[in-house]
């Protein structure tokens, strides 16, 4: 037995059959018909009312329909099914609906889609299961109610299961015509994804899209094949006699695909034959099959998710933009009134439906999802930031105490090459006043990626403060712990008045409020964990993943650097005491000890003129000095060299809230490298460095005994510097693995079994 599917058919404008122009409209269809000679069965998606009434009574701005004489051309083809489960069948009503059945019944041609009907195809022994559905996201009106009839089959797993098992019941293969998606983007949504994996890999099944009405890839699972969308079969301009062309017709849409399914002795097997519309007919075009296959590549792909959700956003974007340009003051003013606003009630009470039965997608539970723990919050890569970095170490730690960590951070650019695997994935970029999908996106991602987390680890949010509520609320629904990794209390320094009005709220708001209501807390300092003395708290310094094993000799002239962000770039620092590196003190003390020490101070993430638009006053010392170099934004790899070869790193800061909560990365990177730190005794850095070892501390309180303390630090001989950089390679304090015990005994209280 042989079946065929046809996606999108509305025979509208170039489709439809002007008077006399029917054999016209016959031969623009001849390959096709041909392609389906040889088959027992040949399903059609009709995307129109079917009815001579040209009034619509529905709330629609746009509503598509075709005279009945154009069933004429189905039966040409040899149509026998209709799939009339979508969201244009009812666009002129519920007697406009049965006028269709009644028609294309008299036509020989059984409809599916409407109050639970299916059709069984049956030939030579084999035995097919035919159902259609359409999915909320679509937008459709007349879906299944109880007690009520003539409505749509509504898109859920439990229909389709209930599907599935009559098909079993008689021995026959379940098809499940599936109307969902988004039009014009050839990459389906996840959670659609995410439900023909789950119905695919519990049984045997062919699953055949429609409404995107372009082409979409091909999902191969377990047990059968998802065509997500197999695209227009003929659909032209959408035009609305009150505002005229509505949907333009792209050359993406004159792309489709027939899809087949073969049945022998209850052996299944299925694929698709590819067609373009010419613009005088439809042919044959076997090069599209690679187009598919590009995008089919790209499903198998998916677990990048960040990277699939970008390709798909763009094309949305592409899409709308087009759609928006259309939309001037006239279209406005014709859509002020009763329909639209009925329009857009009705979309949102089918998203609510839809969010409901999206819950049920989710995959086959396997071993590895047990010990799944989500890291989400305000970090990068830890190529790009240090706040990627300490999220990075932490999930080294994690995985030595047995658990699989999935990152969940914020995208801040372009992504960085970086030679370690990471499974890491972006929030999208939707802004502050989103944030609310923020959460709705990782529920997304949760069921997609086949993650039922064991806990969730928020590093500060990745908009406002609000986020981490929002988090406690949802995790709190699905019985989920929430862990808070808390590695500072900033300052507010630079902005305007409302930003610092609003930054101040937001950090009160996290620090002061919401990371009390944590399930506990990961902390990277003595001082934070005196804070919140009160909860269940782990401290954890920042971490590295290895230390530097090649060994560098010291320099004759002394070797200073610097690397990082000390300051808001762009603006005047009005108060040098409000930020946390006090590097233009660090650049007055080097500056007067280079008169009396050979040295040199090389400073790494910021250009000369970065820091003189911060600090003005400083212009004639950077410009006479000889010893100080800006050496601006770098590549990581080339600053870990920078230190690695260099006899100190210096960092200085005053010891305020903001220094002792947080600790200094650049110190733990430092020493990773085998370099000694010039620093203050600020956070817990006096528990990690012994004086003449891994460092030396110095006074910043005073000036001159600030530069008489450097005087001394860097004239101690080559020898000692060496020995210094020996002690640092020997220190490894900072490897995951010496706080893997009591991780281990800290998770302990949130995660059972």
């Amino acid at each position: 037995m042989k079946i065929a599917f046809l996606g999108d058919t509305a025979f509208i404008g170039k489709y439809y059959p002007m008077d006399g122009a029917m054999e016209d409209i016959k031969k623009r269809f001849c390959h096709i018909k041909d392609l389906l000679s040889d088959c027992d069965y040949v399903v059609a998606n009709i995307e129109t009312a079917i009815t001579k009434k040209e009034v619509t009574n529905e709330f629609k701005t746009l509503a598509l329909r075709t005279d009945p004489k154009c069933v004429e051309i189905l039966s040409y083809l040899g149509v026998n099914i209709a799939c009339i489960a979508n969201n244009h069948i009812y666009d002129y009503g519920v007697k406009a609906v049965e006028e269709a059945v009644a028609v294309l019944n008299e036509a020989g041609i059984q409809c599916i889609g409407l109050d639970n009907q299916s059709f069984l195809a049956e030939k030579d022994g084999d035995k097919a299961w035919l159902g259609a559905w359409c999915c909320y996201t679509t937008n459709a009106w007349h879906y299944s109610a109880a007690g009520k009839s003539g409505r749509l089959n509504t898109l859920s797993f439990e229909n389709l299961k209930k599907h599935i098992l009559q098909a079993k019941q008689m021995g026959a293969y379940p098809v499940i015509l599936a109307h969902w998606g988004e039009e014009n983007t050839h990459y389906p949504r996840y959670d659609h994804i995410q439900l023909a994996r789950k119905i695919l890999t519990e049984d045997e099944a062919l699953i055949v899209g429609h409404h995107p009405h372009v082409l979409q890839g091909v999902g191969g699972y377990l047990h059968g094949k998802a065509y997500f969308s197999i695209g227009n079969f003929c659909f032209d301009d959408c035009a609305s006699k009150k505002y005229g062309i509505y949907l333009k017709q792209t050359t993406e849409n004159l792309k489709g695909a027939v899809c087949f399914l073969e049945l022998h002795s209850g052996n299944a097997s299925s694929y698709i034959k590819t067609f373009r519309d010419n613009g005088r007919e439809i042919v044959i075009d076997d090069s599209i099959l690679e187009e598919v296959k590009k995008y089919s590549e790209t499903l198998t792909q998916i677990e990048d998710l960040e990277v699939y959700e970008r390709i798909r956003r763009n094309e949305q974007n592409a899409a709308k933009t087009i759609r928006l340009g259309k939309r001037d003051v006239k279209w406005l003013l014709h859509h002020l009134n009763l329909t639209s606003v009925m329009a857009v009630v009705q979309r949102r009470k089918n998203q609510q439906r839809y969010n409901i039965l999206r819950k049920n997608f989710k995959s086959v539970a396997s071993d590895n999802r047990k010990k799944v723990i989500l890291y989400v919050g305000n970090f990068d890569k830890p190529m790009k930031s240090a706040a990627g970095k300490r999220v990075y170490g932490n999930k080294l730690l994690l995985e030595q105490c047995g658990y699989k960590v999935k990152m969940i951070g914020k995208y801040a650019g372009k992504n960085s090459d970086t030679t370690v695997d990471l499974d890491f994935s972006y929030f999208p970029d939707y802004g502050m006043r989103h944030t609310k999908k923020y959460i709705q996106w990782l529920d997304e991602y949760q069921e997609f990626m086949n993650v039922d987390p064991i806990c969730i680890i928020r590093y500060g949010s990745p908009a406002l403060a609000w986020f981490d509520k929002l988090l406690q609320n949802y995790a709190g629904e699905k019985n989920i712990p929430v862990i808070a990794d808390v590695v500072d209390w900033l300052n507010i320094d630079g902005g305007s008045l409302i930003f610092k009005i609003i930054k101040s709220f937001d950090t009160w708001l996290e620090k002061g409020v919401l990371n009390y209501g944590a399930d506990g807390l990961i902390v990277i300092s003595s001082y934070l964990k005196q804070v919140y003395r009160n909860k269940n708290i782990l401290i954890i310094p920042p971490l590295v993943e290895k230390y530097e094993t090649a060994f560098s000799e010291s320099n004759e002239t002394v070797k200073l650097v610097y690397a990082g962000n000390p300051f808001r770039k762009g603006i005047k620092v009005e108060n040098p005491h409000k930020i946390k590196d006090r590097l233009d003190l660090t650049v007055e003390a080097i500056e007067q000890v280079s008169h009396t020490v050979k040295l040199s101070f090389d400073i790494y993430g910021i250009t000369a003129e970065e820091y003189i638009l911060a600090f003005p006053q400083h212009k004639d010392l950077i410009d006479l000095s000889g010893s100080i170099r800006f050496m601006g934004k770098r590549p990581m790899e080339e600053v870990q060299v920078a230190v690695h070869e260099a006899d100190y790193t210096i960092l200085l800061r005053e010891r305020n809230r903001a220094t002792m909560a947080g600790f200094p990365t650049k110190v733990v990177e430092s020493i990773s490298q085998g370099t000694p730190v010039i620093t203050t005794r600020t956070s817990d850095l006096e528990v990690y460095i012994t004086e003449g070892k891994q460092g030396f501390f110095v006074d910043i309180n005073d000036f001159d005994q600030l530069c008489s303390q450097l005087k001394v630090i860097l004239s101690i001989d080559a020898q000692e510097r060496c020995q210094m950089k020996k002690y640092c390679q020997k220190d490894r304090r900072f490897l995951p693995e010496n706080y893997k015990s009591e991780t281990a005994e800290f998770l302990k209280c949130y995660i059972k079994n």
